[in-house]
């Protein structure tokens, strides 16, 4: 590789990064496309001068052809060689995209997002990595606002530099700023055949959207950004307030509201503190603003990545466990027992029922005094779990009992 040159987008890419602690270490998400590749290249330089430690993580989503796949990894793979960074990598199971987006009832690009982010978020566990590094640019941002738009959000500014643990330090440098550097500095990059497509809906607003507004709607691109920059100053003056609105965090995987107090806020900052809650669990697919209103109605609501539900004095948004979740060839049931009730599937049924703790019960167990209600419940086909959300009242005499019909496994 050439001696690089020193240009803006590498003055953009310096002033991004200028916050993180020197000892932090810096995992990149590359797939060895323009952007990623660009991103790398100014890393490694960046990283050199300032003594920094960046690793590479590289998932192969085995959504094209296995030659085409297979080629972009061995790419990244050499081009971190050359550096002489450590480059982790991950193939998918051919249709394992495919089956996690049936499963998840979503699209193949939300279910390889989804999987991506996972991959991205284990490897940086892993490795003691403390930023995730994505190479999304001003194109991206403005296609995320336009595709936000057109599925019913606030066209604010759709994304941000640094978000908790998430850096996209190229935010601010548009594609043919990318693509310039790349070509005056001889960096060699993939192209994925598939952006040209228009079955996903990005690269329809990509493809077909953003041109027909380049043809017709000069100057588009600053005004839609104006736009998203004052609604982004309206949402920065709800953030700071939120921080008058407290949450507890009963464990990693648990928000608790005061349901009282919740409810008596106005709609607007109720909207945000739940979304602010899915933010502070981790949670990375889409909440569609259909969810929220069920909430804000009362309603417990389970997706796939969270569940939340009411007891007496409290809301409580919980976490799914990503094992749980992925784990591949199980039967997975997942509910929320509020009162004592029956679950009939395909494969077993599952009862919760009023038990006498003096009574010795064969195909039952005796789980719990009634007034720990709710409870979450889960079985995979073999054993079931239970998480509890607040503390046994000793006081209670009244008994519950799991029954699995045919199962006996507990834990």
């Amino acid at each position: 590789m050439s001696k690089i040159k020193k240009t803006s987008i590498e003055e953009k890419l310096i002033q991004s990064l200028a916050s993180l602690p020197l000892d932090a270490i810096l995992l990149l998400a590359v797939s060895g496309g323009a952007d990623s590749i660009c991103m790398l290249s100014l890393c490694a330089r960046y990283a050199k001068l300032r003594n920094q430690k960046i690793i590479v993580a590289s998932l192969n989503h085995n959504l094209r052809s296995e030659k085409e796949s297979q080629k972009d990894l061995d790419f990244v793979k050499e081009f971190c060689k050359e550096l002489g960074i450590l480059c982790l990598v991950k193939t998918a199971e051919p249709g394992f995209i495919k089956t996690l987006a049936g499963k998840r009832k979503k699209g193949l690009e939300e279910a390889a997002r989804f999987y991506r982010y996972a991959f991205l978020e284990d490897s940086a566990k892993e490795q003691g990595a403390s930023y995730i590094l994505t190479a999304h640019n001003k194109n991206d941002k403005l296609e995320t606002i336009l595709e936000r738009f057109l599925q019913g959000s606030l066209a604010r500014s759709g994304m941000e530099i640094m978000r908790g643990n998430y850096v996209k330090p190229l935010l601010d440098c548009s594609r043919d700023e990318i693509e310039d550097y790349l070509e005056k500095n001889n960096i060699e990059y993939c192209i994925d055949k598939t952006n040209a497509e228009t079955i996903f809906l990005r690269n329809k607003i990509r493809n077909r959207l953003v041109v027909f507004l380049n043809t017709y709607f000069w100057g588009w691109q600053k005004a839609l950004l104006q736009g998203a920059k004052k609604q982004a100053i309206d949402e920065d003056f709800f953030t700071e307030l939120l921080d008058s609105y407290a949450f507890s965090m009963r464990d990693a995987k648990t928000a608790v509201y005061e349901k009282e107090a919740f409810f008596s806020l106005h709609k607007a900052i109720q909207t945000r503190l739940l979304y602010k809650s899915f933010s502070q669990l981790s949670v990375h697919s889409r909440i569609s603003y259909a969810v929220i209103e069920q909430i804000l109605a009362k309603q417990a609501i389970e997706t796939d990545e969270i569940v939340v539900f009411f007891d007496n004095q409290n809301i409580i948004v919980q976490k799914k466990d990503n094992k749980e979740r992925a784990r591949k060839g199980k039967k997975n049931f997942y509910a929320i027992v509020e009162k004592e009730c029956k679950f009939i599937t395909n494969y077993a049924t599952i009862s919760i029922d009023r038990a006498d703790e003096k009574t010795d019960y064969v195909k039952g167990q005796v789980i719990a005094y009634k007034k720990k209600l709710p409870f979450a419940l889960s079985y995979d086909g073999e054993n079931a779990k239970l998480d509890f959300f607040h503390q046994e009242a000793e006081a209670d005499k009244k008994y519950l009992q799991l029954r699995i019909e045919n199962k006996r496994d507990y834990k």
